[in-house]
């Protein structure tokens, strides 16, 4: 595993591209029998990757996380104060039986995922959408109940169904439609060609793709089962990818002749979330930042997560095009800074060597869910790093409910907690003064208007929309670091493997499994 450690602190990008050669066969590994091919019914990841050849998606993402059109034929149009966003599509698209793809079916899929009565395991959340409709044959329009720019790579990065198949089914029985298991129309690189239940799924290229033949003539997505066996399967050329393995499968996987393992940060974060509340020891952003200074940020994440984790120093992840490495402040690791910074801000050393102030000492609990080992230990190694600074933390354990309530009741005093944020680089549920996962009670009346900000920005006759945003979230990525209403530490690391039977793979990275994107089938580069 030292191994694995070093080898994936470096290989975050794709390998050199070679000469594409056409034909072969590309494997898949799954962990498991796919639920179901169909989008509008399939929650579980091993689903989404098996269909994700077989559907295009509205928009895609870039792997700085922006977005880029793939059955759209350019970036929306936003009106009316961004409330409304205009889609254009391509003219030149079809389904794989030779039918046009037009907004119906973009209009069809959305509506179908907000109904009620869809039979499905998946969940939906069009909470910002007020109404869609298609203009014309190739235009669609989003209505949405205010302005949010998060929109487009939450929302519109997304998989249309052909209406002409699924809009004669029954939604109620959706699950259960056999077009739902065998998916005889569709519209991505790849098209259905035969399911051999609980051990593969074998797709052929499709003529009519729009986006151009793909360089593999055919997918075939492995049910391994055993995931320790996946590393066997990769040097055998059984299985010629594999995603989201297990660190010690990972491990295994460095070892193995003719297997490449690469790695990248998921769009989530571990991070101490402090109450600011009045009364609360951490209601002061000296202490915070004392509290900082006082760990060793880098070696926390390494001791805690292991392999596992990627040391990360925002909310916003590196990954992202909103992320400004200028931006952050990186608290170097100072027992003597951070007593200095609580001397500044009126705390002295007592007894025991606990800072003191006012007759109050510098004591605070640190919670975290038992059952997370990784950040059990960080508690364990926040404890006794901050002691040395003055701090008395005492950690406790609790249950998935117990940790979930004094959250939600904001009884803590600091609590390590897991957030995932998605692709778009808006955070306001974790850092606005009302957001649902701001449970810190953190207000800051200049924040909430840089991210008022973020949300209702439109483009300009000069400016995309993704630059009109990136200047704001410089703004707020240097308020968050330096005022710190939560203290990141990392991010979970994700692990990929490849067989050396291929030479290489564009869009390796933290977009892969995010917009199960097309483009990855597409590029695919055989060597044999």
């Amino acid at each position: 595993m030292a191994t694995l450690a070093l080898i994936s602190s470096g290989c975050s990008t794709s390998p050199p591209r070679p000469t594409p050669r056409h034909g072969g066969t590309l494997y898949v590994g799954l962990g498991s029998d796919p639920i179901s091919l169909n989008p509008l019914v399939a929650v579980d990841a091993d689903s989404a990757r098996a269909y994700a050849p077989l559907f295009p998606l509205l928009y895609a993402l870039r792997s700085d996380l922006s977005v880029q059109p793939e059955l759209a034929s350019s970036l929306p149009a936003m009106t009316d104060s961004g409330a409304t966003i205009t889609v254009p599509l391509r003219p030149d698209a079809k389904w794989s039986d030779g039918m046009p793809i037009t907004a119906d079916d973009v209009v069809y899929t959305v509506t179908s995922e907000m109904n009620a009565h869809l039979d499905t395991r998946a969940h939906f959340q069009w909470s910002p959408l007020h109404a869609v409709s298609s203009v014309d044959t190739h235009t669609v329009r989003f209505s949405l109940t205010h302005a949010d720019a998060s929109f487009l790579a939450h929302h519109l990065v997304t998989p249309v169904v052909p209406q002409h198949v699924y809009g004669s089914i029954d939604p109620s029985r959706m699950s259960s439609a056999t077009a739902s298991s065998q998916p005889p129309v569709s519209g991505g690189p790849f098209t259905f060609d035969r399911r051999d239940a609980g051990k593969s799924i074998t797709l052929k290229a499709n003529a009519h793709y729009f986006g151009g033949r793909p360089h593999v003539s055919s997918v075939v997505d492995v049910v391994t089962q055993d995931t320790n066996n996946v590393p066997n399967l990769l040097a055998e050329g059984k299985v010629t990818w594999a995603n989201d393995l297990p660190p010690s499968v990972a491990g295994s996987a460095v070892i193995t002749s003719g297997v490449t393992v690469l790695s990248y940060a998921d769009v989530a974060f571990v991070a101490v979330q402090f109450n600011v509340r009045a009364q609360r020891v951490f209601s002061d952003s000296a202490v915070r930042r004392a509290f900082a200074f006082a760990l060793d940020h880098d070696g926390i994440a390494e001791k805690a997560g292991g392999t596992q984790a990627a040391p990360a120093w925002s909310d916003i992840s590196s990954a992202s095009w909103a992320y400004s490495d200028s931006a952050v402040t990186r608290y170097a690791h100072s027992a003597a800074h951070a007593r200095q910074v609580l001397q500044a801000a009126g705390w002295s050393p007592g007894p025991g060597g606990v800072a003191t102030k006012s007759g109050h000492t510098l004591a605070a609990a640190l919670v975290y869910p038992r059952e997370d080992s990784a950040r059990a230990a960080a508690a364990a190694q926040i404890a006794q790093q901050s002691r040395a600074a003055g701090f008395a933390i005492t950690t406790t354990g609790l249950s998935s409910a117990e940790f979930a309530a004094a959250l939600s009741a904001g009884n803590f005093d600091a609590a390590l907690v897991a957030v995932t944020v998605g692709v778009d680089p808006d955070d306001s549920a974790v850092l606005r003064s009302d957001g649902s996962l701001n449970t810190g009670g953190y207000a800051n009346p200049a924040l909430d208007a840089l991210i008022d900000g973020e949300l209702d920005a439109t483009p300009t006759d000069t400016m995309t929309l993704q630059q009109v945003r990136k200047s704001i979230f410089d703004h707020i990525m240097r308020t968050v670091s330096a005022d710190l209403p939560l203290y990141v530490l990392w991010s979970p690391r994700v692990y990929s493997a490849f067989s050396a039977t291929l030479g290489g793979v564009a869009g390796v990275g933290a977009q892969l499994d995010a917009d199960r994107a097309n483009d990855f089938y597409v590029d695919w580069y055989l060597t044999v």
